[in-house]
């Protein structure tokens, strides 16, 4: 139930924080170079053909996302923790990409974007901040748009953790705070982020 799924979500990430050796941990649907999601969106105001509505590469993620993988706020705020708990977050951020193809001389933070959300139903979103860009789909990838909303209460998700020292020895402390919440709940694949540049 959705309850449960928050309530797993929930717990993990706490736990998962408090591990020693883990400086920080978020939740997130698509980590650089190893997945992605895609959907059409709308920008209130702006001319648009129905049969042809911008894209954007997309992804939800828990507050400490972009710490976690230390990537530059280039201007504004990132999301709150009690935006990343909120079951309806109306607050979104954007790439350098998104912000320079669809904002190009103005200020994107405070415009609105029309996302439709897991329901099938449009959702307006605030942005309110600008990130660099970080190679989705590999370095050698031109740079696509990019958005990122909050969610915490992901019934499929990966884990980011940023670790002191080989993140590799973590590994069973991390699994292990997983099956401290739920025995039966499985782990599927455990990857550096140097793995996943060099695969």
């Amino acid at each position: 139930s959705p309850a449960k799924v928050a309530a797993f979500d929930n717990r993990l990430i706490e736990s998962v924080r408090h591990v020693s050796g883990i400086q920080s941990a978020a939740l997130t649907t698509a980590l650089p170079m190893k997945s992605v999601s895609q959907s059409s969106f709308e920008i209130p105001g702006q001319p648009h053909d129905r049969n042809k509505l911008p894209v954007t590469d997309w992804a939800r993620l828990s507050d400490g996302y972009f710490e976690t993988l230390r990537m530059r706020i280039i201007k504004g705020r990132t999301f709150t923790r009690q935006e990343a708990l909120s079951s309806n977050p109306k607050v979104a951020v954007v790439n350098q990409a998104f912000a320079d193809k669809f904002f190009a001389g103005t200020d994107p933070l405070g415009k609105q974007v029309s996302f439709g959300n897991e329901q099938g139903s449009n959702t307006s979103y605030s942005i309110v901040a600008v990130v660099a860009n970080e190679h989705q789909m590999g370095p050698d990838n031109e740079q696509a748009p990019e958005m990122y909303l909050p969610g915490q209460h992901l019934d499929s998700f990966l884990l980011v953790a940023r670790t002191e020292g080989d993140p590799l020895k973590l590994t069973n402390a991390v699994k292990q705070q997983v099956w401290n919440i739920d025995k039966d709940q499985p782990v599927k694949e455990v990857m550096t982020e140097e793995a996943a540049l060099q695969e």
